[in-house]
C-alpha cells in the first residue's frame, strides 16, 4: 500500500478576521532583513503598543509579506510569503507602513519633556528622528536608566546606509529595540 502525501492547504488568515480584529500594514526590521506586510490586531489595539505591553508576545506574525534580505551587497527583488512569524528578540525596528499612522503615544502638553534629535543605526538603516526625553536627562542618561526593551521615536526619516537609490521612508513614529541599535546625537 502506497502512502498518500499529506496535503496542506494554507488558510488565508486575512480572510478569516474576527469581528473585533483589524488589518494594519506594517514594516519590520531585523539585523538581516526588511519585511512589510499585514498585521492583525484587536480593533482597539494600536500595533506599535504591542512592544510596550507586558508581556510582549514571543512572535510577531505578519501576513502577505514581502521580505528583502539585507545581507547581500545589492538589493534584489523581495521574496513573497503568505505569512512570517518574527521572533520578537530579532525585531530591532517597527513602524506602520506610510501613509498609515496612529495617534501619538504621549501627551504633547506633558510638562518636563522635550524632543531631542537623534540618529539611530538600525541594522543597515539610519533612523533620523526625535527621542522624547526628560528635560533633566541627556540621551546617554536616558539610555543608562531606561529598562524597557523598546522605545518610540518620532518624526522619523529612514534611509539605507549604502543604497542612496532607495527612497527615504517617512513615518510619524517608529519603535526600536534599545539594546540592538546604535545611537548618535545630532
Amino acid at each position: 500500500m502506497t502512502e498518500q502525501p499529506i496535503e496542506y492547504t494554507p488558510v488565508n488568515r486575512l480572510d478569516d478576521l474576527a469581528a473585533d480584529e483589524k488589518i494594519t500594514p506594517v514594516m519590520v526590521y531585523t539585523p538581516t532583513s526588511l519585511s512589510w506586510g499585514q498585521m492583525i490586531t484587536r480593533e482597539n489595539l494600536r500595533p506599535s503598543l504591542i512592544f510596550h505591553t507586558v508581556p510582549i508576545p514571543e512572535y510577531l506574525s505578519i501576513f502577505k509579506v514581502n521580505s528583502l534580505n539585507l545581507q547581500s551587497n545589492e538589493l534584489s527583488k523581495p521574496s513573497e510569503f503568505q505569512e512570517m512569524h518574527f521572533p520578537i528578540k530579532q525585531v530591532i525596528g517597527f513602524h506602520l507602513m506610510p501613509p498609515h499612522e496612529e495617534p501619538l503615544d504621549y501627551d504633547q502638553d506633558e510638562p518636563n519633556r522635550r524632543m531631542e534629535d537623534v540618529t539611530i543605526l538600525v541594522g543597515t538603516f539610519f533612523f533620523r528622528g526625535k527621542a522624547r526625553l526628560s528635560t533633566q536627562a541627556s540621551l546617554k542618561r536616558f539610555l543608562d536608566v531606561s529598562k524597557s526593551d523598546f522605545f518610540s521615536i518620532y518624526s522619523v526619516k529612514i534611509s539605507h546606509m549604502s543604497n542612496p537609490k532607495m527612497k527615504p521612508i517617512l513615518t510619524p513614529s517608529a519603535v526600536i529595540r534599545r539594546e540592538e541599535v546604535l545611537f548618535a546625537g545630532v
